[in-house]
């Protein structure tokens, strides 16, 4: 099971299946500091925060994904397009390195036959990087949805599949669903065992499913 914690609770949140931890934290300072630990613990840093599988601390950067800006999903970002290029070449190296060397050999072969026919000395760097050649096909995932939830949900499926993410945060993300589609994301994670976690400034209806923590302006736990 995956949890989260931080020094600031004496509890663990444990991503149960079928629910979603909801964390509202509505002094602002505080909630700028948990931000800034988690934002610090991505960029590869020393933070408080804490996440782990079966009680063994995971590495932040490489397990979390910090979501503040629901507008600026990218299925194609640098961490998913790298994440499948490395998968490209694994499979061109383990099941079509026949058809690899072949085709590097073909490469090889066209640019001497043009240089046969140039009339002055020129080189060129023999290339035997498959995933070079890979990276020149601009390979990128492919979506149609255009309405915000659906951008949502392609980009969990994507990041959690493709990068193994084993925990999504949200930031004022109730700011921006309305109930109803914030039901179908639920229903939507759920199903593909997606974990989530929202955190919030302001406290806002609790949903079904909702396992809510709150930090008053006080900074006392509700």
């Amino acid at each position: 099971m995956i949890r989260f914690t931080h020094p600031f609770w004496d509890e663990l949140f444990e991503f149960e299946e079928n629910r979603v931890n909801v964390l509202v934290i509505e002094n602002a300072k505080f909630l700028r500091s948990v931000l800034q630990d988690m934002l610090c613990q991505l960029s590869g840093e020393d933070g408080e925060a804490i996440i782990s599988e079966d009680f063994k601390k995971l590495n932040f950067s490489k397990a979390v994904d910090l979501i503040l800006d629901v507008f600026g999903l990218d299925v194609n970002n640098k961490r998913i397009l790298n994440k499948i290029y490395e998968n490209m070449n694994e499979l061109a190296l383990d099941q079509y390195y026949l058809a690899m060397t072949e085709l590097l050999g073909s490469i090889s072969g066209f640019i001497e036959t043009i240089i046969e026919d140039i009339d002055y000395p020129i080189m060129y760097k023999n290339q035997n990087d498959i995933l070079a050649l890979l990276k020149l096909s601009d390979v990128k995932v492919c979506t149609d949805n255009q309405e915000l939830l659906g951008c949502i949900i392609d980009y969990l499926s994507i990041m959690s599949e493709i990068c193994a993410i084993k925990c999504f945060i949200f930031v004022n993300l109730k700011s921006f669903l309305n109930k109803n589609e914030l039901k179908e994301l639920y229903k939507h994670v759920f199903y593909k065992k997606i974990n989530i976690m929202l955190v919030e400034s302001t406290c806002r209806e609790k949903l079904e499913y909702e396992v809510l923590h709150i930090v008053d302006e006080s900074l006392c736990r509700i």
